[in-house]
């Protein structure tokens, strides 16, 4: 399994808020409100989530086209890194 980082959930809410477009002075019940909406979870769990994903975002270039990709990859042993999710940078 993964490990999992502690994510703040004031974080998630700002991540929450700019992924919605909302207002950064909203309320955070008005926040998880339209979060809950969208998303039907809560941003306690969003967090919680969060805090998977986030160590496992990288950067990379590929050594075969010499393309840029950013994206969640998994550690293969030593410096090896292989992408799962990516897209182009």
């Amino acid at each position: 399994m993964a490990k999992q980082e502690m994510v703040d959930v004031f974080d998630a809410q700002e991540l929450a808020v700019n992924i919605l477009g909302l207002d950064e002075n909203l309320e955070y019940d008005d926040v998880e409100e339209a979060f809950m909406k969208k998303f039907h979870t809560d941003l306690d769990h969003f967090a919680y989530l969060l805090g998977y994903l986030v160590p496992m975002i990288d950067v990379g270039t590929s050594e075969l086209t010499g393309n840029s990709y950013k994206g969640f990859s998994i550690d293969l042993g030593g410096d090896d890194r292989m992408f799962i999710v990516k897209t182009e940078v």
